[in-house]
């Protein structure tokens, strides 16, 4: 088995496994046929990766379900913008049509986004996609890698505290001192994070891809260490989750 397999394996085990949708929001759909959401689509993942919300959808024939969806990207065909996404109540993959969205529950919140259009827009900028790019837009793309292994490393136990969270923002505000982020980006920060449930396969990848590019080393390690402290308990699987991560910065 190849070393990123070992990684993987050893991740998988002992991450404890996000349950899916928060409870409360889990559907039954009654359309049997969605095949127009089947069509194959990229299998790459861009920053909306491992986001979490509901969707309210109407499909080509006028038949509406509600979905709880896990995203992974946002990708064009054509003259229009899909959702890429895993599907709990299918439990496979799905693809949404931008335009036929009718609205979207922010899991975190409760808010309902209805029209969906100011959500549909931070998406499509968060992915690249956008006209042009907001301040809050540009700094998830910046820095989404960081910010998923440090949300990944705060599940791993199965809980993610208010303190967790807080070191991951201050990690993020430190390590853009150029941007004004005053109280409203601090909530939008605080409302994405609690939003991802970074898979392992994604988080794996980057981490590959990090220590490619020399990002991974011991300042970052030290950021991971801090989020696993700040809620006063070092478990288990976080301990694990840290030394093999570490083994990987280590590996030549």
């Amino acid at each position: 088995m190849s070393f990123r397999g070992q990684i993987f394996e050893k991740f998988d085990k002992f991450v404890t496994k996000q349950p899916g949708p928060p409870q409360g929001f889990n559907r039954v759909v009654e359309i049997e046929d969605d095949q127009e959401m089947s069509q194959t689509f990229s299998e790459n993942r861009d920053t909306i990766d491992g986001w979490m919300m509901c969707l309210e959808y109407e499909d080509a024939r006028g038949k509406k379900s509600t979905r709880d969806v896990q995203c992974y990207s946002v990708q064009r065909r054509g003259d229009y913008d899909y959702l890429a996404a895993h599907c709990f109540v299918r439990d496979a993959s799905r693809s949404f049509r931008f335009d036929r969205i009718v609205s979207i529950t922010d899991y975190d919140t409760g808010e309902i986004y209805n029209p969906p259009g100011a959500m549909l827009s931070q998406m499509r900028e968060m992915a690249g996609l956008g006209a042009e790019q907001t301040l809050f837009a540009e700094f998830v793309c910046k820095n989404a890698d960081f910010t998923k292994i440090l949300v990944f490393l705060g599940r791993a136990s199965g809980r993610f505290v208010a303190s967790e969270r807080e070191v991951i923002v201050d990690y993020l505000i430190n390590r853009n001192p150029d941007t004004d982020t005053n109280a409203e980006f601090s909530n939008q920060m605080n409302r994405w994070i609690r939003s991802l449930y970074p898979s392992t396969e994604a988080v794996v990848d980057i981490l590959f891809s990090m220590k490619t590019e020399g990002q991974l080393d011991k300042e970052f390690m030290g950021e991971m260490k801090k989020v696993l402290a700040a809620d006063g308990k070092f478990q288990t699987e976080e301990r694990d989750a840290l030394s093999e991560i570490g083994k990987l910065m280590r590996e030549k």
